[in-house]
């Protein structure tokens, strides 16, 4: 056959061939913009963390209990995700994107400082505080009111023995401060809360589940005030120790 008659086919051929690379070349750079880069390393770390993170805490309504497998997990994905976008060329985005990304900058760098303050400030740590948001919270009835204080009362124990467990560098002048913040939740707890409690209509059942809450809430309150204290007698400890320099 004359090699002409392949000419059309060929022709047809090196057309389709240079059109799908120059497709694909395409895709490559749109996907491979900074832009859409940024795009996926935001979306990519808000899906991570409502569906790995998100469920490893536990809120009891305005009490957050942050276990160290949770917060260490939150810690790795924010510092990888700093990481990530740090390598994306802020010259490069437009104008919208690199708003974006400084807000975003922001929000992890925020999220580790907030991170840092379980492992460093023991006044973090206040049950009174919260119980007391709940009891004033006018966007709900006294009798759902009372069910979130019970629920809050119950997990006391469990809310500074990871307070305990989280605290690796604590400052001194926030202990001192821990020490007072938990000192008005006890008063809080044996006055106004038990006034409230006395008034509400609550069922010999539930009076009592909450008065078995409450004691062991106040034990809790009065083992971490221990450790507090504790906290500060080994700081004195360690600063009467520490050398002088010459």
């Amino acid at each position: 056959m004359n090699p002409s008659a392949y000419t059309p086919a060929l022709r047809h051929m090196l057309i389709g061939t240079l059109f799908c690379t120059l497709a694909a070349a395409g895709w490559y750079a749109f996907t491979q913009h900074p832009n859409r880069i940024f795009q996926r390393t935001k979306a990519d770390f808000q899906q991570h963390w409502q569906t790995r993170i998100a469920p490893l805490y536990d809120t009891i309504y305005q009490l957050t209990i942050a276990a160290p497998t949770a917060w260490q997990a939150d810690a790795q994905l924010c510092s990888t995700t700093l990481q990530q976008i740090s390598q994306i060329d802020p010259t490069r985005l437009s104008q919208r994107y690199r708003a974006e990304r400084q807000h975003f900058e922001r929000q992890l760098h925020e999220r580790l400082s907030q991170i840092q303050t379980w492992q460093t400030d023991p006044a973090h740590y206040n049950l009174g505080g919260a119980l007391k948001a709940t009891l004033v919270n006018p966007d709900f009835s006294m009798d759902i009111r009372l069910l979130q204080l019970e629920a809050q009362l119950r997990e006391a124990p469990r809310y500074y023995a990871i307070a305990k467990s989280n605290l690796a560098r604590p400052d001194s002048a926030r202990t001192k401060l821990a020490i007072d913040k938990q000192l008005l939740g006890l008063r809080f707890i044996e006055s106004e809360l038990a006034d409230s409690l006395q008034l509400a209509n609550l069922s010999d059942a539930q009076h009592a589940a909450i008065a078995t809450h409450t004691y062991a809430a106040r034990l809790a309150l009065k083992d971490y005030i221990a450790f507090c204290r504790s906290l500060l007698f080994e700081m004195r400890n360690a600063a009467v120790r520490a050398p002088t320099p010459e």
